[in-house]
């Protein structure tokens, strides 16, 4: 969220952005409940259950509307510098961070795994938001997606 506001605001307002969103409350929130032990009654759960499970056809949709609005001629450059960070390069950072901290087995590669994923919806929404080249975001969102089927078969069978 900071470093989306730091595309078209200073620091300050950058910081003042991460607050806006409320996902930080619903943590502090979570947070505090668990601390001491309280549960939340039916009630007031249900409709946090429903608004919980609207949350991914709602960012799909927003996704498919930005999708409609790209020219994939201009973009390519972009998310195929993107889509190659994050389905390859990460992943062999992941790799050499792991080696380098001796974390071995299944945490290990599971680490390196959830390096190699490919872009998630949320960095779109958050585009959108800030007004911070939503086009070219939602297209590595997709294009990333297509290429993990590659990608991520191949690490698996490597790991």
């Amino acid at each position: 969220i900071y470093t989306a506001s730091l595309g078209k605001a200073n620091w300050k307002i950058g910081l003042k952005n991460i607050f806006k969103f409320p996902h930080i409350y619903a943590v502090i929130l979570a947070g505090f409940l668990n601390l001491f032990n309280l549960e939340i009654g039916e009630v007031a759960m249900s409709p946090v259950k429903l608004l919980g499970d609207s949350a991914i056809p709602m960012a799909l949709l927003l996704l498919g509307i930005q999708l409609s609005q790209v020219q994939f001629k201009k973009a390519f450059g972009f998310v195929a510098v993107a889509s190659t960070i994050r389905l390859i390069i990460s992943p062999i950072l992941g790799a050499i961070i792991i080696w380098a901290l001796a974390i071995e087995g299944l945490i290990g590669y599971v680490l390196i795994l959830q390096s190699a994923m490919p872009s998630a919806v949320l960095a779109t929404l958050i585009s959108i938001e800030f007004k911070v080249h939503p086009d070219l975001v939602s297209l590595n969102t997709l294009i990333s997606t297509f290429l993990s089927l590659v990608t991520l078969t191949i690490l698996i069978s490597l790991i």
